[in-house]
């Protein structure tokens, strides 16, 4: 997470500031949600993670071979080790 954050410990926070992190972590499409909470000195950030395919298997495929599948489930976004999204899926 702090690799992708634009700010640095000692930056001046502003709300601002915390729109642009929150913009920046959802636009890794690493997580389904991102918040950002101040306590006086400390910001806190929250993140929850998207889920990660581990396998994607292909049965039944007759017409093509299953590796050409699943290298167009992964010009797609959808591969092993790839953060997984159901809208993603739903436009397959």
């Amino acid at each position: 997470v702090f690799n992708y954050l634009p700010v640095k410990v000692g930056d001046t926070f502003t709300n601002a500031k915390s729109e642009e992190i929150i913009k920046t972590l959802y636009a890794t499409g690493f997580f389904d949600d991102v918040r950002v909470e101040t306590m006086g000195d400390q910001v806190l950030l929250t993140v929850v993670e998207r889920p990660t395919i581990s396998t994607l298997n292909i049965s039944g495929a007759k017409m093509l071979p299953s590796n050409a599948i699943q290298q167009n489930f992964a010009a797609m976004g959808l591969a092993q080790s790839q953060p997984f999204s159901q809208a993603t899926l739903n436009q397959a």
